[in-house]
């Protein structure tokens, strides 16, 4: 693996991080990561996964039997890595956009409104599909099969909660989230 796909993995993880120290300083309801409504519960144990694992990969590249291995040029790793920068952009991208307004349950304040700037412009769920570069970005960039399949699965089951977040979202926002979804493509990724 080269410096630059090391770094930009490393980054992935600075993100995550970054993720995980806000939902340690309240901005998740603790008592909903139980729940396992909206695959809160899932998810969160797939990224609890994948993190060390990717973290193991960075400082012991290829300690994992061979097996687990995909055999892939560099380039195809560094395409990888930069999907994984694109990724990391649009999360980044998304949160900025949200502020305080995210929380990684499924659930609303009343202090919500519905967001339609930013990437939110473009997709409804720009953060579900960041997700689908990142699992095939990780995947490429570290040739891990271990690590691209945990992505993968981390991609399904979000894709899975987005039907309830949009019901959330409905019932909040009700004619506003109408018109909203009218305009603004679902999907996971544009085009796709």
């Amino acid at each position: 693996m080269d410096i630059v796909t090391r770094a930009i993995l490393s980054m992935a993880l600075l993100v995550a991080l970054s993720l995980g120290l806000r939902m340690a300083t309240g901005k998740v309801r603790y008592s909903n990561l139980l729940d396992t409504k909206g695959l809160t519960f899932e998810r969160t144990l797939l990224v609890s996964l994948l993190g060390p694992l990717l973290a193991f990969e960075l400082v012991y590249p290829r300690l994992f039997l061979e097996i687990v291995y995909l055999d892939l040029p560099a380039w195809i790793n560094q395409l990888g890595a930069g999907l994984v920068l694109l990724a990391v952009l649009i999360r980044i991208w998304s949160q900025v956009t949200l502020k305080s307004q995210w929380a990684a349950d499924l659930s609303l304040d009343k202090e919500h409104s519905l967001i339609t700037t930013g990437p939110y412009r473009f997709v409804r769920h720009p953060m579900y599909m960041c997700y689908f570069p990142a699992a095939i970005g990780f995947l490429l960039a570290t040739s891990n099969l271990l690590i691209g399949t945990l992505s993968l699965l981390y991609l399904g089951v979000s894709i899975l909660r987005i039907p309830d977040e949009e019901k959330l979202l409905l019932a909040a926002f009700g004619d506003r989230y109408r018109q909203y979804q009218t305009k603004t493509p679902r999907r996971v990724f544009p085009g796709l």
